[in-house]
């Protein structure tokens, strides 16, 4: 039997992103990421819920989160989910399920970090989110997610 592992999200960064170095010159970039959808109530009215995701991303594309990614920035990642297990001090073993980052790109700035430059050579560097995908004609209202259609 053949399976799909893919993640594709667009959301908000919810902290700035922290690195660990691995192995000597390989690190591993962490951060969170929220994403939103309209649930309509039994009484019909509409709530936003947001969603938060513990993202990863290694390498080359590490260095490029840790450089320009800044909380509150808009950003489209595509990658897969990687499961773990983690051993506490105390002995207790817990999963940690994280979307495992192949592409990221920033997709808007927050008004905070709006004067903090994004690399000109972005998609050469990192690879096209979506081949042929024009990120300058989504709709401002689309990318806050005021709207829960998905942009493409």
């Amino acid at each position: 039997m053949i399976g799909l592992n893919k993640v594709i999200l667009i959301g908000t960064a919810g902290k700035n992103p922290e690195t660990q170095y691995i192995k000597k010159g390989f690190s591993k970039t962490s951060f969170t990421l929220a994403t939103d959808c309209l649930n309509t109530l039994p009484d019909g009215r509409k709530v936003s819920v947001t969603e938060w995701h513990d993202v990863c991303v290694y390498g080359e594309l590490s260095e490029y989160a840790l450089q320009y990614l800044k909380k509150g920035d808009s950003v489209f990642v595509e990658g897969s989910l990687k499961t773990r297990y983690v051993t506490s001090e105390s002995g207790y073993r817990y999963k940690i399920t994280e979307i495992e980052g192949e592409k990221i790109q920033i997709i808007a700035r927050s008004q905070k970090n709006a004067q903090t430059p994004v690399p000109e050579n972005v998609e050469e560097k990192i690879g096209s989110a979506i081949p042929g995908f024009d990120m300058e004609n989504i709709p401002a209202a689309r990318i806050k997610g005021e709207n829960a259609d998905i942009p493409f």
